[in-house]
């Protein structure tokens, strides 16, 4: 709490001794999520005035720790003003040197940045600075690029904001589902992309909850999920096959990035945009469920379910060691392509390849795994923050712009594809038995006896049964922000139902003068 913007009003709020408390909050500064999250340490029932006879019915439950805010004092009913200990709060008290006016236009978020050299400033400063003045300093203090960030977080936040209202207030059918999912998933990722590429903290976790919540409504009540497989327009990754390689006239490249969800492909974005003339035309895909590597990874490069896949007489398991059999056999059976003409690999980044790019030429049909996200999201890392920064190093030297470069030059349909992303967990406390639980995917649990799963269940959890897509077995997903785990266990993993995990990129990579 030491030397943060916010400090002083904690300090007037925290240090009051009465049990209700009115505060006189013109600017709502209390809906600042730190803030808020603070206070209500103290007083647990925080409430915005709205009416008179309202507030009077908050008054006589009688809890324990009540905060009202009002905008204006005036608001407040004589008899209660005389009953209740009352505060105001306001910019003046934190940048009394200031104009008010010019700070109001700049977003919470920014304030600490400001705050920082403003505490400079006031040591040589005795005189209020007009708005133009503080207007100027302000400039001074923010990057023209955090500018910039500000504005399209803003834009990105509205528009999820009116995507997930849209969701709510309506049952949509199965494809605006699909496609509202899919630019939610987009703009999220990106979003989470900006907070974690910089040291802005976005508090979007309550928005996180509520796209969450929203998605597993339409996938898991309403049952569309289950009917994915059977629309060949979707791009659910059993799909991916058939619409890359729908056109036998093209020479097709499939590149995988493991555990990829938008706010990897993000940097993945940046890193390409700046050393090569790309262009991306970006859509998504579905991971299957539960969101796993063995399921997902298998059935992008079979082009069937993971139900179809077991009925192969040549798979004994799901695995994500079959993955070059599958593409293989897909392409031979129902492309006619002949295994000479066909290249495979998984491994942590191009340079791993093994062969000249250029030798790329040879083949009609590639399929390329890229390992090094999932490496970096199973590690102790623990965060986004981290596993951004680890990628963006990596990526500095993988000879991925390369690779693209050599795929495009030869005349190769560029697609870049994810089996699944990831979520930020906490341990639920459930003690899972070691057959049932992944190791790394630690969101679902799959067995063949219903009753067994029954014991896990949780009000964060979903018990079912995906016949078109999975068979007969039942699937336990945890929902929210849970994994099975010790409580004290927090860190990335997948398997479960969140957007993060299930809706992912499906990118298409072309040249900017490429028509």
């Amino acid at each position: 709490m030491t030397n943060m913007w916010y400090e002083k009003i904690l300090r007037t709020i925290l240090d009051s001794k009465r049990d209700i408390l009115f505060v006189i909050d013109p600017l709502k500064l209390m809906e600042y999520p730190t803030i808020r999250e603070i206070i209500s340490e103290k007083y647990p029932t925080i409430e915005r005035y709205t009416n008179e006879l309202e507030l009077r019915r908050i008054l006589r439950r009688k809890e324990q720790g009540i905060l009202v805010t009002f905008v204006d004092k005036t608001d407040i009913a004589f008899d209660l003003i005389a009953t209740y200990a009352t505060i105001d709060i306001g910019i003046n008290d934190i940048f009394p040197l200031l104009n008010t006016e010019a700070l109001l236009n700049i977003p919470y978020e920014n304030y600490q940045e400001i705050y920082e050299d403003y505490n400079e400033l006031k040591e040589d400063r005795y005189e209020r600075l007009s708005k133009l003045e503080t207007e100027n300093f302000i400039q001074t203090v923010l990057s023209p690029d955090t500018i910039v960030e500000r504005k399209r977080i803003t834009e990105l936040k509205s528009r999820l904001n009116t995507l997930n209202t849209r969701l709510n207030t309506a049952i949509l059918g199965s494809r605006d589902w699909t496609r509202i999912s899919g630019e939610m998933s987009t703009i999220f990722g990106e979003l989470q992309f900006i907070s974690h590429n910089s040291n802005i903290d976005l508090n979007i976790e309550d928005l996180e909850m509520q796209i969450n919540t929203v998605f597993k409504r339409y996938a898991i009540d309403y049952d569309f999920y289950n009917s994915l497989a059977f629309d060949t327009n979707t791009p659910i990754n059993s799909n991916i096959l058939c619409h890359v390689f729908k056109n036998r006239a093209n020479r097709t490249a499939l590149i995988c990035f493991d555990c990829m969800g938008f706010e990897e492909w993000n940097a993945i974005k940046h890193y390409l945009e700046k050393r090569i003339d790309v262009t991306f035309d970006i859509n998504d895909s579905f991971s299957m469920l539960p969101s796993e590597t063995k399921y997902s990874s298998s059935a992008l490069f079979a082009g069937l379910t993971p139900k179809d896949i077991k009925e192969l007489d040549f798979i004994n398991e799901m695995h994500w060691k079959n993955e070059e059999r599958l593409f293989r056999y897909a392409l031979n059976e129902r492309q006619g392509i002949d295994d000479a003409h066909i290249y495979f690999k998984r491994c942590l980044d191009s340079t791993e390849i093994g062969i000249n790019y250029g030798s790329f030429s040879d083949y009609y049909a590639i399929g390329l795994v890229f390992s090094f996200i999932d490496r970096f999201i199973h590690t102790s890392i623990m965060d986004k923050r981290a596993v951004i920064k680890n990628i963006q190093m990596r990526l500095e030297t993988s000879e991925l712009d390369k690779l693209v470069v050599a795929l495009l030059d030869q005349k190769f349909r560029l697609y870049f594809v994810s089996d699944h992303g990831s979520i930020y967990s906490k341990g639920n406390g459930i003690n899972v038995s070691k057959d049932l639980v992944d190791l790394k995917a630690k969101r679902y649990l799959i067995g063949d006896k219903r009753e067994l799963l029954e014991e896990y269940k949780t009000e964060d959890s979903v018990l079912i049964q995906l016949k078109n897509i999975i068979g007969d077995d039942f699937i336990l997903l945890l929902t929210g922000d849970r994994m099975f785990a010790r409580k004290s266990e927090k860190g990335l993993t997948h398997g479960g139902i969140s957007v993060e995990e299930v809706v992912i990129p499906f990118i298409e990579v072309k040249y900017n003068d490429r028509i």
